[in-house]
């Protein structure tokens, strides 16, 4: 039987996955926008919750809405349409159901984000009348960049972390981002020690953790994020040593290109990175905007 109309979901089979992709591949072909999708986060979808909304017609997929829930404040969203298909009401649609889960759920605010180029998104933000919050440079690291060589410092050890040292990367994280350090913050950090798809590495230095980076291992891209010094360790060459010995161990377990996405008002933190053969693809734009 076709799939026709609104679907609700709280998992995603490998169809629905493969359907997505195609989606997400006909907007960069067709118009050049990228679209966010955290593939680890949609492939281990808890189940307890509807995150994922996706319309069709006669079978085919013309759009998709996907939520992400890192903190109880907020939730972040996505999605796309058929080139096609636009301007005929299917994301306004998408995006009323996804605001009535969130009521649901309690969540008092949507965190929209999107591709700079796409005009569509540009236009719905302004119906919607989202508040404008940051942007972030999505740079990745390809790999025909030539192999990064930074000698070894006497005194730093770079190592996994260790599930019982979550409450200390939590205050760090809290500390270097300006975060606060709450309940909500300890389970992202003790998820992300756990789960066999992420990995948490930390930086000491003279056997006092000081840091540290994590990433996302996807088969076809490896993507860091978190990646954070306490200010008092800040700008003495900690960062540099860290992310090369981090790009060199995940190019030493399997070759793939390596990504990651930072403000673009950092400018400490994009110099460190396009010295490190990390480029500037694509400038994600976010908004804020009430559950209604």
């Amino acid at each position: 039987m076709q799939k026709h109309g609104l679907v609700r979901k709280r998992t995603l089979t490998a169809e629905d996955l493969r359907e997505i992709a195609a989606l997400a591949a006909l907007c960069r072909e067709r118009e050049g926008i990228e679209v966010r999708l955290l593939w680890e986060m949609l492939r281990s979808r808890s189940g307890q919750v509807t995150n994922d909304f996706l319309y069709y017609e006669d079978g085919q997929l013309l759009g998709y809405l996907a939520l992400y829930s890192f903190n109880p404040r907020e939730t972040e969203l996505t999605g796309m349409v058929h080139p096609d298909r636009r301007r005929q009401g299917i994301f306004s649609l998408l995006f009323r159901l996804a605001n009535q889960e969130l009521r649901y759920r309690g969540v008092p605010r949507i965190l929209l984000f999107f591709d700079r180029k796409s005009l569509g998104a540009q236009g719905f933000v302004q119906a919607v009348k989202a508040r404008y919050r940051n942007s972030e440079y999505r740079m990745v690291r390809e790999l025909s960049r030539a192999p990064l060589y930074v000698k070894p410092r006497e005194g730093i050890r770079i190592r996994p972390a260790r599930e019982e040292e979550a409450p200390l990367l939590t205050h760090i994280t809290a500390r270097a981002f300006e975060m606060t350090e709450d309940r909500a913050l300890l389970a992202e950090t003790t998820r992300d020690i756990t789960s066999p798809r992420r990995v948490t590495l930390v930086t000491e230095v003279a056997g006092e953790v000081v840091g540290l980076i994590r990433y996302i291992d996807d088969e076809e891209e490896a993507f860091i994020y978190g990646f954070c010094m306490l200010p008092e360790h800040q700008g003495k060459g900690y960062g540099r040593q860290t992310l090369a010995w981090t790009i060199e161990h995940i190019l030493r377990q399997r070759p793939r290109r390596i990504a990651l996405e930072v403000d673009t008002t950092n400018e400490g933190a994009l110099s460190l990175y396009r010295s490190c053969g990390f480029e500037i693809t694509t400038t994600f734009d976010y908004y804020e905007v009430p559950v209604s």
